[in-house]
């Protein structure tokens, strides 16, 4: 892999310090409810989500060069806002929200952490950090439920309808088979239905890193996301309902799907 061969050519050349960027994804999710932490044993392969999968292996070839010597540590941050973000990576998913392109939701968590945050824990991990070890930057734990609330707050749009995890997986894997359309991948919906949250005692302890108030968080991004598409997201406003009719009628397929699973012994009542 690229980490791999990168980790290799360090370790040859006699690099004095490397801060390897994985993602708390490496980490998988926590129990439902719960959070998770460094120790966790990664079980998410089964998951089928391709970042998931990449970033764990990424960080394992990583950590068998330090292994062999190599002066490394690793970061590990979670789901990434803040303001900035021209490449719409993580806060793809505020922008979706305020274009109102995010119809439904399901039942899961996140955890969030400011991008200046993340980058003040870089220069921490090189400064502080032990070779060999991981530590995950994560901030605030938001339910879905609790996070579209905060960005409907602070944006003035209406919160996404919520649909049921097993609702949702079945009408993915119903609809995917029939190629009828749907808002949310598979390995999305996989995704969406998890508690990525994570407990940062870790980097606190031994980095000495700490962690702005998450409401300067959501309220910076959803500005800087508002300042630079005001009058494209003010149309989408005006069309949202449309987007919930969608949702409406996505509804209507994943009971529908539920009822044929349940009508063929797939699905308990």
């Amino acid at each position: 892999t690229g980490a791999k061969l990168v980790m290799e050519e360090s370790l040859r050349s006699g690099v004095e310090r490397v801060v390897h960027c994985s993602s708390a994804a490496s980490v998988g999710p926590a129990e439902h409810g719960g959070t998770a932490d460094e120790t966790q044993l990664f079980t998410a392969g089964g998951l089928g989500i391709p970042y998931v999968n990449s970033v764990h292996e990424a960080e394992v070839e990583a950590m068998r060069v330090a292994a062999r010597g190599l002066p490394l540590v690793c970061v590990n941050p979670s789901f990434v806002l803040g303001p900035g973000d021209v490449h719409l990576t993580s806060t793809r998913l505020v922008r979706s929200f305020l274009l109102g392109r995010v119809p439904i939701y399901t039942d899961g968590a996140v955890c969030v952490v400011d991008v200046r945050d993340v980058a003040e824990g870089h220069l921490l991990a090189d400064e502080r950090g032990k070779p060999g070890e991981r530590y995950i930057l994560g901030g605030r734990n938001f339910t879905f439920d609790r996070l579209f609330a905060d960005l409907g707050r602070l944006s003035g749009v209406d919160p996404p309808v919520k649909l049921a995890a097993t609702a949702a997986r079945a009408a993915a894997a119903v609809l995917g088979v029939t190629g009828r359309s749907w808002p949310l991948t598979r390995p999305e919906v996989a995704a969406a239905g998890q508690w990525w949250t994570y407990r940062s005692a870790k980097a606190r302890r031994e980095l000495g890193w700490r962690t702005r108030p998450h409401e300067e968080t959501l309220e910076s991004t959803v500005a800087w996301h508002l300042e630079r598409e005001q009058d494209r997201i003010a149309r989408s406003r005006r069309s949202q309902q449309v987007q919930y009719r969608v949702a409406g009628a996505v509804l209507g397929a994943a009971e529908d799907a539920m009822g044929l699973l349940r009508r063929s012994g797939l699905a308990k009542p």
